[in-house]
């Protein structure tokens, strides 16, 4: 099969960006007289029509590395677990090291997952009645509810459903009533990791 020639590459390059043949024709430096023939012919050779189909794929290819890493992120800001923040009993560091059940890991110490639904890290060193220095981590994630509202849109979880009364019903208001409320109830409280018990009295 023979190579493209200069002009066919423009041509390809220009239909791309907008998909109309006969511009493409224009700014690949044919003829405007006949550059709607021309960009119709061009879309029938064999080499043009492998080169954009190649292009095709691998766009489709990049959108969907996109798409699942987006997932991904979501994924991890809906799901994480508080806990992987901290050592559990018998859990060694990388290099192979025990470890402190109940303390803050460090930032690389930490799963990608946890990582990627942080939104917030603050870490502060305070000293202790008896002279020697503490730290405490103040955490924050990202929206839990505003997550899994993402990935039930994704899924297509969020057309109206009616109640038994034949009313819509919004499913993530209602999470989202329901979670408020348990919040202002007390039921449910700010999230912070803090270091061992003992570690974390800060100086009045």
């Amino acid at each position: 099969m023979r190579r493209l020639t200069q002009r066919e590459e423009n041509f390809i390059d220009h239909y791309r960006e907008h998909g109309n043949a006969t511009e493409a024709a224009i700014a690949a430096g044919y003829s405007p007289h006949s550059a709607r023939d021309t960009g119709c012919q061009m879309l029938k050779r064999e080499q043009i029509k492998d080169a954009l189909e190649k292009i095709r794929k691998h766009n489709a290819y990049k959108s969907v590395l996109s798409i699942e890493k987006v997932e991904r992120s979501l994924a991890a800001m809906a799901h994480a677990d508080p806990l992987g923040l901290v050592w559990k009993p018998g859990e060694l560091d990388s290099n192979g090291q025990s470890t402190h059940p109940g303390e803050h890991k460090p930032m690389y110490e930490l799963a990608p997952d946890i990582r990627q639904a942080i939104k917030k890290m603050v870490c502060r060193s305070f000293e202790r009645a008896d002279g020697t220095r503490g730290n405490e981590v103040h955490v924050e994630f990202w929206d839990k509810v505003k997550a899994n509202e993402l990935i039930m849109n994704r899924l297509g979880m969020l057309q109206q459903k009616s109640d038994i009364n034949g009313n819509a019903v919004d499913l993530v208001k209602t999470v989202v009533d329901a979670i408020e409320s348990a919040k202002n109830s007390g039921i449910i409280t700010p999230l912070q990791i803090e270091g061992p018990k003992d570690q974390e009295q800060l100086p009045s």
